[in-house]
C-alpha cells in the first residue's frame, strides 16, 4: 500500500481488503452480511427478509427494510456499516452489468 501511495501514508496501520465477486448477487450480499454482522445474525435477518431480490434495483429498494431489520438485531452502527458495504457491492455489480451490456 505504501508503494501505491509513494510512501505518503502517515497511518501506523493500513488494511486493504480484496474481495472476489461471486456470480450470484444474492450470494455476494449474504457473504458481505456475514462478514459485517456474523453468520447467525445474517441467517436471522435473511430469513426475515424473505426471498432475496434478483436485481441491483430490487436490492436498492429493499435496503431500507434490510437496514431496519439489522438495526433491530445488531444496532444502528452495524446497520449503517452493512448498508455502506452493500451499496458499494451493488454499485460494483451495476458497473459490471453496464460494461457487459456495452460489450454486446
Amino acid at each position: 500500500v505504501k508503494t501505491w501511495s509513494n510512501n505518503a501514508l502517515s497511518d501506523d496501520l493500513t488494511m486493504v481488503v480484496l474481495r472476489r465477486r461471486l456470480p450470484s448477487l444474492a450470494a455476494e450480499l449474504e457473504l458481505i452480511s456475514q462478514d459485517v454482522i456474523g453468520e447467525a445474525n445474517t441467517h436471522t435477518v435473511w430469513r426475515e427478509l424473505g426471498t432475496p431480490p434478483e436485481s441491483v434495483e430490487e436490492w436498492r429498494e429493499r435496503l431500507p427494510h434490510l437496514g431496519a431489520l439489522v438495526q433491530a438485531h445488531c444496532g444502528r452502527a452495524l446497520s449503517r456499516d452493512l448498508l455502506a458495504q452493500l451499496r458499494m457491492a451493488l454499485d460494483d455489480y451495476r458497473a459490471r452489468e453496464t460494461v457487459a451490456t456495452c460489450q454486446l
